[in-house]
């Protein structure tokens, strides 16, 4: 460990750890009952333990256990906390482990502690992690990689590198499964540096270090790194300590896919990792590319989580013929097309604009699970194809699979987007008949449906109404609403709202400042840029980007920074005297500020997705669909003059922006005009 990294986890004085060698139990090794040949009477209850099927079958046998002279048996007690929290059932695990045993295995302690953290209660988990070693029980390895995850989930650094000092301490820094780990709490927690240099120092990378690094990025489900220990069968001497684990895994029957079964002084082992990380999930997704490039040329072989995480990287850049060629990469090595990966090429075929061939492999697909037919589903939602998305909810739940919320989430969003108001009230109450409470992002799809159809009367009451707390997104979208619609007066309401939850967020404040340039309120407008300079917040750049060659061309408004600007910007000039001449006239109501028209106009002409655009035109074949992400909605005038455009190079224009995807052909886009 360097130096640098050695200061920064000395945050607290160092614990002193206490080695016991006495026997099994006290390593947190409960007894073998085949070897040490238990009463029949403790075998018979671990039978009934076994063959729980619910809470309340397990409440019954907890009581009876209790009556029996076997009420203080520490391998019985052990699985009866176990088996509570196999059914989620955590406080009387708790109670169990921490008011009824002494001193518990280390083995029930992890798996308290991931139980807790897996349910989200963070707090509670890091609580149990010091609990655990002040009543002086040893973690090993197991226990760093549960608790180190619920140290990222809470966002509390300063445990995360008090855990860290202790995997220092006890020397478990060659463990690459702690290790990734580690390194994803710290890049979770925003320590960037550290979680870098602690990959950079891994003496050995295994695919889940690759995984973690590159796949935090983008913000995957897979930010837990979990070991399913299913049941201890291990027999420990004094005279014999395990190598990395202090059980050994035999209930087969109960892996996940992916597992790793590793055999250990004779015994088996079965673990699986599930990894998020670091450079997606902080936007870096061209050096979550470079280090999967760089995982290559390891020769480290590629696994199921890796393509997914590269897959979701090229999904977030829009990276299209990237994506391509990691569908290329799986055929070329036969790899399985599983379900998740499945569902990421469905994904990532869709939010990079070809819809097609996101529905072609959804097709080719064996099986289909609810993943599968949700990403599917959000995919024409998101490009405005909202009775396709409907069509195939119904053949969906025709085929006897259950929707969950985010499937409604991605048929709301089509509606949406296709201001089908009717059909979208009838899809959210629809809800209930599955048992699914909406949630922020269901009346957020509502209040964006009313807004955009001008309903912002309805659309406040909904506010108002909600059953949950409305968030900055829910109020935002009746913010952009008021925009459309020029209503100071509800606009200056829903603004007081934001400022308050999201005080540090430029969008509003420019928002809002439209909304007042539109009305002629030019003193507020003023009023509102002066709040922005006296709190020090920055509205942050518009930009758009374009693939040619497997490579992302970013622009920024008016930018010049590009080595063929002039070629561009030639282009430009030329596409405005031609649209001009097919009868184009400029928005400049976009464009607000005291300025001529004529000044307006020149500010119109170098948005970035124009900018993009002109590049795709100079840079490619003639008739191939262009293809431009943007990270803001695109205004008015750039939509009525990529219509123009479309029509008049004969070219399909796909614009994928902050609300959803525009297909330009021939003059006419998808949405209808109406985004």
């Amino acid at each position: 460990m360097v130096k640098k990294l050695t200061l920064q986890i000395q945050s607290s004085k160092p614990r002193s750890f206490t080695v016991r060698q006495s026997s099994p139990q006290k390593l947190g090794i409960p007894f073998n009952p085949t070897k040490q040949n238990p009463p029949k009477g403790i075998q018979n209850l671990l039978s009934q333990l076994k063959n729980c099927v619910s809470v309340d079958h397990l409440r019954r046998l907890h009581c009876k256990i209790f009556k029996t002279q076997f009420s203080k048996d520490v391998f019985l007690l052990t699985r009866l906390a176990h088996a509570y929290l196999k059914f989620g059932n955590l406080v009387p695990a708790k109670r169990i482990l921490t008011k009824i045993i002494n001193n518990p295995p280390v083995f029930l302690w992890n798996e308290t502690i991931k139980g807790y953290s897996r349910n989200g209660y963070f707090t509670e988990s890091i609580d149990l992690y010091y609990a655990m070693i002040d009543g002086g029980t040893q973690p090993n390895e197991f226990t760093f990689t549960f608790v180190l995850p619920a140290c990222a989930g809470a966002k509390s650094v300063s445990d995360g590198r008090r855990v860290h000092q202790d995997i220092v301490q006890m020397k478990c820094e060659s463990n690459t499964f702690v290790m990734t780990a580690l390194i994803d709490m710290y890049g979770k927690c925003g320590e960037i540096g550290v979680a870098c240099q602690l990959f950079d120092e891994m003496p050995e990378r295994a695919t889940a270090s690759y995984n973690t690094i590159i796949a935090g990025s983008v913000g995957l489900l897979y930010d837990e790194y979990e070991v399913y220990m299913l049941e201890f069968n291990y027999y420990a001497s004094t005279h014999s300590q395990p190598t990395h684990c202090l059980g050994v895994l035999n209930e087969f029957g109960h892996l996940l896919d992916g597992a790793v079964r590793l055999k250990i002084n004779g015994n088996y082992f079965y673990c699986r990792a599930k990894t998020g990380g670091l450079y997606a999930l902080n936007g870096d997704f061209e050096k979550a590319m470079s280090l999967f490039n760089q995982m290559q040329r390891s020769g480290i072989r590629a696994d199921a989580v890796t393509m997914v995480t590269v897959l979701q990287v090229c999904a977030s850049l829009g990276a299209l013929q990237q994506g391509r060629w990691v569908h290329e990469q799986l055929v070329r090595t036969q790899m399985e097309i599983n379900v998740h990966l499945g569902a990421a090429l469905i994904n990532m075929y869709a939010r990079c604009g070809s819809i097609d061939e996101s529905r072609q492999v959804f097709d080719r697909m064996p099986q289909r699970d609810l993943i599968c037919w949700t990403s599917i589903i959000s995919g024409y939602g998101m490009h405005g194809l909202a009775n396709v998305a409907e069509s195939l909810f119904l053949h969906m739940v025709g085929s006897g699979i259950r929707p969950d919320a985010v499937t409604f989430i991605g048929v709301l969003s089509g509606f949406s987007h296709g201001g089908m108001i009717d059909k979208g009230w009838h899809y959210f109450n629809k809800m209930s008949e599955y048992h699914i409470k909406p949630g922020l992002q269901h009346y957020s799809c509502m209040v964006d449906m009313l807004g955009r159809a001008g309903r912002l009367k309805d659309a406040e009451e909904l506010v108002k109404t909600m059953e949950v707390e409305p968030d900055s997104g829910i109020w935002g979208g009746l913010l952009n609403a008021c925009k459309i619609y020029k209503n100071v007066e509800i606009g200056e309401k829903v603004v007081e709202e934001l400022l308050r939850l999201d005080p540090s967020n430029a969008g509003w404040y420019v928002l809002m400042s439209n909304i007042y340039a539109t009305a002629g309120k030019w003193d507020q407008v003023a009023k509102m840029r002066l709040m922005m300079r006296e709190r020090k917040v920055a509205k942050p750049p518009g930009w758009s980007s374009i693939e040619v060659s497997g490579q992302i061309h970013s622009f920024l408004v008016f930018d010049r920074s590009h080595p063929r600007s002039k070629e561009i910007y030639g282009i430009l000039r030329d596409l405005e005297e031609r649209m001009r001449l097919e009868g184009y006239v400029a928005e400049t109501s976009c464009v607000f500020g005291k300025l001529d028209e004529e000044s307006k106009e020149d500010m119109l002409c170098g948005h970035s997705e124009r900018l993009a655009i002109a590049f795709g035109i100079l840079s490619t074949e003639e008739g191939e669909v262009l293809r431009v992400m943007k990270n803001l909605r695109v205004c008015l005038d750039c939509h009525t003059a990529i219509k123009f455009i479309s029509k008049i190079v004969r070219r399909e224009i796909i614009v994928r922006d902050a609300n959803r995807f525009h297909h330009f052909r021939e003059g006419v886009c998808s949405c209808g005009d109406y985004w």
